[in-house]
């Protein structure tokens, strides 16, 4: 049995399309889940996600990251600190000092995060887990949004979200 697909993946030996077989929907069966590089460069890397069904290659819906960010997520940008908000929860606070000292000079900061030019696919176990890059400066990074995915309502939707940010890490010698 055979179909195509209209996708396209980046051509570099780098970029190969990754392959992985999982039960991400929990029918007790697996998927064939194939993950493609967009596109690539300084500071960016995106890639798509496919998830088929391997009896009748029918593809389960899988919700954009940057959909359920822009649902979930609210960010602040102001004078003294940048602010991230996710679902509704208490705001992570990272202070202007911090932030120009490892990130990026306030002059360069954006108005708002900006999102969409690192998306990074991954599997873990039978789980789908996206990696969203947080940009602050057209060469500056906050941190990583990290979203992970629930099979429900016949899709694979973003069930969690979180915020890891690179500002506290130190490194180790």
């Amino acid at each position: 049995k055979t179909k195509r697909f209209p996708w396209k993946t980046y051509g570099e030996l780098a970029f190969l399309p990754e392959l992985s077989y999982a039960d991400v929907d929990g029918d007790g069966r697996n998927e064939l889940i194939v993950i493609l590089c967009e596109s690539e460069g300084t500071g960016a890397l995106v890639e798509e996600i496919h998830v088929l069904n391997p009896e009748d290659f029918s593809e389960i819906t899988v919700q954009s990251p940057l959909a359920a960010l822009e649902n979930r997520v609210v960010s602040k940008i102001d004078e003294n600190d940048v602010q991230i908000t996710i679902d509704n929860q208490n705001a992570l606070v990272f202070p202007e000092k911090e932030i120009t000292a490892k990130v990026a000079e306030k002059k360069s900061w954006f108005a708002n995060l900006a999102t969409g030019s690192i998306i990074d696919y991954s599997m873990q176990g039978n789980n789908v887990i996206v990696r969203v890059a947080a940009q602050l400066s057209p060469s500056g990074f906050l941190g990583d949004f990290n979203l992970t995915y629930e099979y429900k309502d016949n899709q694979l939707k973003v069930s969690g979200v979180s915020f890891m940010t690179a500002l506290f890490w130190q490194s180790v010698p």
